[in-house]
């Protein structure tokens, strides 16, 4: 299994796979309207990656426990809008509307996954107390 170094130099990874390919393919996003809604998408999705990538950087370099909040989903998405903005303005908005999406999602995956994980402990703590 992956442990945050490796993790946030895979995220990196797939954040310069992106962009290189959407630099690639600039002429032929810029060419056609799904070509414009295909780039916002693409840098929506860098933005998950630039978001994975900084929050394991941070934890591999102030302990597990360390939590990003707004601040990380602010530069991500301003990096990933700038990003998107290299191919027009449609494609910004776009980046904007599936990147508050994909944050969306992954606050509440991330709050039912740490709430049953504090349920399963306060039950198991409730199980061994004397009466």
């Amino acid at each position: 299994m992956f442990d945050h170094v490796h993790s946030f130099l895979a995220s990196l990874a797939a954040v310069a796979g992106i962009f290189g390919a959407q630099l690639f393919f600039r002429d032929s996003l810029i060419s056609s309207q799904q070509g414009h809604l295909i780039a916002g998408a693409l840098n929506s999705i860098m933005f998950v990656y630039m978001l994975s990538f900084w929050s394991n950087w941070q934890m591999t370099d102030k302990g597990n426990n360390h939590r990003d909040g707004l601040g990380a989903v602010a530069v991500c998405v301003l990096l990933a809008s700038i990003s998107a903005g290299l191919i027009s303005g449609v494609s910004v908005t776009v980046c904007i509307i599936l990147s508050a999406m994909f944050a969306y999602f992954l606050h509440e995956a991330t709050r039912t996954r740490t709430a049953g994980a504090a349920n399963a402990v306060a039950a198991a703590a409730g199980g061994k107390k004397k009466k």
